[in-house]
């Protein structure tokens, strides 16, 4: 499998993307879970790591250890922890070569040549954000009126918060929630964080982390219905209609997407159920789901399957005590598979 590095000295370990572990299916060894600052200076966390894993770097052998993080961009991070093994190493920054010597040999490696630096218009850079792997420096001008097409100074510290691949659907979504009147401008120096959510039909739902606020906020005295709730409600109907409303939450002007809506139906799904005149069961597609769930490897991933299945609890006779021995799992110190569970 060919895969994309990123040398980088001031790294103190080598990391690999968890995607790339995935595929190859590399033996994790759990490790203690830590937080890894990176060159944003936010954190991300790892909680494994794959021993001697061997690597062909343009014809030369190399074993290396990978701490897992969730990288984007590329596959491996290889910082001083592999440096160091190569002792004493010639760089061309100009034509990106590093020359050392290894068994004996004098070795040369290559860098991946870029483009030269252009200027593009933001449509250029989302088209090339979805497609390639380039690197963009934006440099932002204070106008009175930016034109629709550029991006927007307040946006800047929006866009370096996100991934490579998110970026342009989020700039997307603002541009085109600002054409249609559903947002505006805004100069108030308090903000919340946006984040993505994929959809079931693999599109992004913008999303706004108001837990912050929420924090300070007087507290609605009338609690939200649960999902039972909502249910009991459908109790005697024999048709049901669905109607979907496009970006619902930032709309005066209520427009629906038709293709998520249905009318006049005898069986539909709906929070992920399949309801009926008969009652209610658990759509197909989430049991399918939950019997292909690999097998969780560390706390985060054992709690997201409890998440999933609990959510279902209530079609499963004794749920609780047939989920106890997972549960048990997820007390601090005591993640280590047993027969019982």
């Amino acid at each position: 499998m060919e895969v994309i590095a990123l040398v980088n000295s001031g790294s103190t370990d080598n990391f690999g993307s968890d995607k790339f572990a995935e595929i190859l299916k590399l033996p994790a060894t759990q490790i203690k879970p830590s937080n890894v600052r990176v060159a944003n200076g936010g954190h991300l966390q790892c909680s494994g790591k794959f021993e001697h894993v061997p690597l062909l770097v343009q014809g030369i052998s190399f074993a290396v250890t990978l701490y897992s993080l969730p990288l984007m961009g590329f596959d491996m991070v290889l910082g001083v922890q592999w440096l160091k093994e190569l002792g004493d190493v010639n760089c061309n920054w100009k034509n990106l070569t590093m020359k050392f010597h290894w068994d004996g040999q004098l070795r040369i490696l290559k860098g991946i040549n870029s483009k030269p630096i252009q200027s593009c218009s933001s449509k250029e850079m989302a088209k090339e954000l979805r497609h390639g792997s380039s690197i963009f420096a934006a440099c932002f001008q204070l106008q009175q009126e930016s034109p629709p097409e550029e991006i927007h100074l307040d946006m800047l510290q929006l866009l370096n918060q996100y991934a490579y691949f998110q970026k342009a659907e989020i700039e997307k979504q603002v541009h085109d929630m600002l054409k249609l009147g559903q947002i505006r401008t805004s100069t108030s120096p308090f903000s919340s964080p946006a984040l993505l959510v994929k959809k079931k039909d693999g599109s992004w739902r913008f999303c706004t982390d108001y837990r912050a606020l929420n924090s300070v906020t007087v507290k609605h005295r009338f609690p939200i219905p649960t999902v039972d709730d909502m249910l009991d409600e459908l109790h005697g109907a024999a048709f049901f209609t669905k109607i979907d409303l496009r970006a619902g939450f930032h709309q005066h002007t209520l427009f629906i997407k038709l293709s998520k809506c249905a009318f006049g139906q005898k069986q539909i799904e709906y929070l992920g159920h399949i309801v009926f005149h008969e009652g209610v069961l658990v759509d197909q597609g989430k049991i399918q789901t939950m019997l292909d769930w690999p097998k969780p490897t560390n706390v985060s991933d054992l709690r997201g399957f409890l998440g999933l299945t609990g959510y279902y609890r209530k079609f499963v006779r004794n749920y609780g005590m047939i989920a106890r021995p997972l549960t048990d799992l997820l007390k601090k110190g005591k993640f280590s598979w047993s027969e019982e569970a």
